[in-house]
């Protein structure tokens, strides 16, 4: 089939080309004879151009142009009020305090001439009065002021060694104090050297006989060291209890300087008979508690 269709087109191309030929010769005068017959020239079939399509042009739609609109204005967007950021403050972590380690205390100062066991030593009575069996506990000092309302009148008080069972705390003595008649007041006192800062607890036994106005047993502690019980340093305390005839602790603390004055004071309000009244003292006793 291809070929016949190839055959046929080139006949019809040779025709083609044999009449165009033809037209030329008519047209042309003669050529002159030739003796030699002219042979017939080969043709070279040519195929037909191909045809190259030509796309068909589509219609381009026009564009309209827009008027340029205005952007819209700009508004002011509010900016969001963000919650405030939560400031963090960092707690103090309290630092451990270094435990305080006590300065070494010395050994609490008790028995031998506290209790008086160590022996007593001649009391004489500032007044000249009688003082036979007077007596003052090793170690220990004696005061008995005149009464500033009878300064005329001899009789105060009156310290000596005591060895009855029923008034000694423990061991073999304690110190008595005989009050006499008329109302007063009774010291004993010793003076310490002391750790500067330190804290001292002083304790004492203490014994009067009752009567209608039982007297007042007291420790006084001065931190400064000084001998006037009258002075303004000294600090008072109360035994505890207010019964005669049996045995009252007293304690007292107190920061002390470099020295410490312990007083051991009986005072009778009111003047009894000399019947009534004897007080005694008996270990006493001082720690250092630092």
């Amino acid at each position: 089939m291809n070929r016949r269709t190839i055959t046929i087109s080139t006949l019809v191309a040779l025709g083609v080309l044999w009449l165009t030929l033809l037209g030329c010769n008519l047209n042309r005068e003669p050529p002159a004879p030739t003796s030699t017959r002219t042979p017939w020239s080969t043709f070279t079939p040519v195929a037909p151009p191909t045809s190259t399509p030509v796309p068909i042009a589509t219609d381009t739609p026009a564009v309209t142009e827009q008027p340029t609109r205005r952007p819209p204005r700009e508004t002011d967007t509010p900016t969001p009020t963000l919650p405030p950021t939560p400031t963090f403050t960092p707690t103090n972590t309290p630092r451990p305090r270094p435990t305080r380690t006590p300065a070494p205390t010395a050994a609490p100062m008790k028995g031998d001439t506290w209790d008086f066991e160590a022996g007593f030593v001649d009391w004489v009575c500032p007044y000249g009065d009688l003082t036979m069996g007077g007596g003052v506990g090793l170690g220990w000092y004696s005061l008995n002021p005149a009464n500033p309302d009878q300064p005329e009148n001899r009789w105060h008080s009156h310290f000596s060694e005591n060895k009855d069972p029923i008034t000694v705390h423990s061991g073999q003595r304690s110190q008595r104090i005989s009050l006499e008649q008329v109302a007063c007041d009774a010291y004993l006192l010793r003076t310490i050297n002391t750790v500067p800062d330190h804290t001292y607890r002083v304790e004492a036994w203490g014994w009067f006989k009752s009567s209608k106005t039982n007297p007042l047993l007291y420790i006084g502690l001065d931190p400064t060291g000084g001998t006037d019980p009258k002075a303004g340093t000294v600090q008072w305390t109360v035994f505890s209890g207010s019964t005669g005839d049996s045995w009252l602790k007293g304690t007292a603390k107190v920061t002390a300087a470099k020295s410490l004055t312990i007083y051991l004071k009986v005072l009778r309000p009111v003047g009894e008979s000399l019947l009534y009244g004897d007080t005694f003292f008996d270990d006493v006793s001082v720690w250092d508690e630092g």
